[in-house]
C-alpha cells in the first residue's frame, strides 16, 4: 500500500490500475492494482502489487524468465 507524502496530491487516478510504479532508481517496483477511490487526497491510498510476486506468479507457469 502506499500512502502519498503530500496529503494534498493523490498518488494515482481512477484508470490508473495496470500502470507501473517504479522506484527512484527507475526500477519498476509493482503494478498498481487499485486505490482508495477517496475525492480527498488526504485520504488517498493505492494498493500495488511487488513485482517480485509477479515475475514468481509468470514463473510458477512458464518456468524462469530473463528480463535482461
Amino acid at each position: 500500500m502506499i500512502v502519498p507524502l503530500e496529503r494534498h496530491v493523490f498518488f494515482s487516478l481512477k484508470g490508473d490500475s495496470g500502470s507501473a510504479v517504479f522506484d527512484m532508481d527507475g526500477r519498476v517496483g509493482g503494478i498498481i492494482d487499485a486505490g482508495s477511490g477517496s475525492n480527498y487526497p488526504s485520504l488517498d491510498l493505492t494498493y500495488i502489487t511487488p513485482m517480485e510476486w509477479i515475475i514468481e506468479g509468470i514463473e510458477s507457469k512458464v518456468g524462469p524468465v530473463s528480463f535482461l
